[in-house]
């Protein structure tokens, strides 16, 4: 009993003395690096040092090398690999350190984002990479003229503007923290350019990481035809900014760059009305043109949003052909889609054509551009007649 009751008071004052080392340790250090006038741009501010999440620490834990006082004027670089060694591979593998691996010293590295010695919890409002204050730290090095001059490769502040106008821009600047934000997209320590096939940002995983916010969508997307195909790795398949944009996304209402009624017919105009793609995929090749020759075509060229558009028939991101049971356009369902705006629609819907093509549409049109010429004519040379006739008479009276 007496030996556990030694061991116990040896171990407590082993603890304490250590405690009170690392305390001194540290103390030492600031002896020097708390005076500007000694050590310059190399001061520590012990009271930031003890507000940060690094405050249990000693100096010798991050400066290892550091073995005496005074210590060398050249010290080793700090490595974070050994206590944030996931961050770190992520990091070994992403575009960043790849030209910091080729020696160029623009490239951020921790403690250009982290900070130093005043590093605090990425919750903590106060910390650099707090989610609000992400796209400002990315735009640092992004908007900076004389970066951007050495490498004219990087993305510029172009995109920070667009990104500044964009409903995730404006609800992050109005200090909604679950609002997407440059990490959200790019990643926070594995960046990769987006022709990467890992990078978040690359054709294929877009859905899953638009996924990680709006994954209500995301589910639905994934089980339509444009998802399947995308999930395969088709290029050409629209995903979410192909619709939405990428740093321009705006608010679904807004008239110009929103996704709006009349704005969806140009957006899937861009894919269907495309003769590359339609020949690609053996796609119907006058679906865009038949819709415009509609009644409904005609009434959203004259910008009426009554009238049905694209997605009022085939869905938004639940588009599905119309073979399978599911789609809104398969002919049990035309009744159901079609009564979303005419009521009591029945059968008859069903059985209607879809994106017919007038027959006799071109002789029709040719002849009303003749007929309407040569009237134009005939009228133009009735009048010149007609004061012809009536000048010559004014002559006559007057002699």
């Amino acid at each position: 009993m007496k030996t556990l009751k030694y061991t116990a008071l040896l171990t407590a004052f082993v603890l304490v003395s250590a405690g009170l080392a690392r305390a001194q340790s540290n103390a030492d250090c600031l002896a020097c690096h708390a005076s500007p006038e000694t050590c310059g741009q190399k001061t520590v501010s012990n009271d930031a040092f003890q507000a940060s999440v690094h405050k249990k620490l000693s100096c010798t834990d991050c400066h290892g090398d550091i073995k005496e006082l005074p210590h060398p004027d050249k010290l080793q670089k700090v490595s974070c690999t050994a206590c944030h060694e996931d961050q770190s591979k992520a990091f070994q593998q992403s575009i960043h350190f790849q030209k910091f691996a080729e020696g160029d010293k623009d490239v951020p590295v921790c403690q250009n984002c982290h900070g130093s010695h005043e590093i605090k919890g990425t919750e903590d409002y106060e910390s650099n990479t707090f989610r609000t204050k992400s796209a400002e730290l990315c735009k640092k090095c992004h908007t900076d003229s004389k970066l951007i001059e050495r490498h004219p490769e990087m993305p510029h502040a172009e995109i920070f503007k667009a990104y500044d106008n964009s409903i995730h821009g404006k609800s992050v600047q109005k200090g909604i923290s679950y609002s997407a934000t440059c990490t959200d997209c790019h990643g926070h320590h594995l960046i990769l350019p987006h022709k990467d096939p890992k990078s978040t940002i690359n054709h294929t995983n877009i859905p899953a990481t638009c996924g990680n916010c709006h994954k209500g969508i995301y589910d639905i997307y994934a089980k339509s035809v444009h998802g399947i195909d995308a999930a395969r790795g088709n290029p050409d398949v629209p995903v979410c900014t192909d619709c939405h944009g990428e740093h321009t996304i705006a608010i679904h209402n807004d008239p110009e760059k929103g996704t709006t009624k009349l704005n969806t017919v140009k957006k899937c105009s861009a894919c269907h009305g495309k003769k590359e793609i339609i020949e690609k995929y053996n796609l119907p090749g006058n679906r865009v043109e038949t819709f415009l020759d509609s009644f409904h075509g005609t009434g959203t060229e004259y910008g009426n949003e009554s009238a049905a558009t694209c997605a009022d028939c085939h869905g938004f991101h639940n588009i599905l052909p119309s073979s399978q049971p599911q789609s809104s356009v398969n002919p049990k369902n035309l009744p159901e889609t079609c009564g979303k705006c005419h009521k009591n629609a029945g059968q008859g819907f069903a059985q209607g054509k879809v994106h017919q093509d007038a027959g006799g549409k071109l002789i029709v049109r040719k002849f009303y551009i003749w007929f309407t010429s040569i009237l134009a004519a005939l009228f133009l040379i009735h009048i010149t007649m007609d004061i012809v006739r009536r000048k010559k008479k004014t002559n006559e009276n007057k002699t």
